[in-house]
């Protein structure tokens, strides 16, 4: 049961960082993902839209259980 905790909070923390970074990434506006998503045929404004929803995912994942 340990070990199976410990993969889970693993797995959640490489998750959870990757989501911040790339959420914090597009708040900022680098031009590397401005390019990406303009690349892709996205409006400019998707790129803080998506950064926003991806930040606010990644609190989501370390919330504990939110009351139903």
């Amino acid at each position: 049961m340990k070990t199976k905790a410990i993969v889970y909070w693993v797995t959640t923390a490489f998750l959870v960082f990757v989501l911040l970074s790339g959420g914090a990434a597009e708040l900022a506006r680098w031009r590397e993902n401005v390019e990406g998503l303009a690349h892709l045929g996205y409006p400019l404004y998707f790129v803080t839209i998506i950064g926003l929803w991806k930040a606010l995912g990644a609190i989501a994942l370390l919330v504990p259980r939110f009351p139903a």
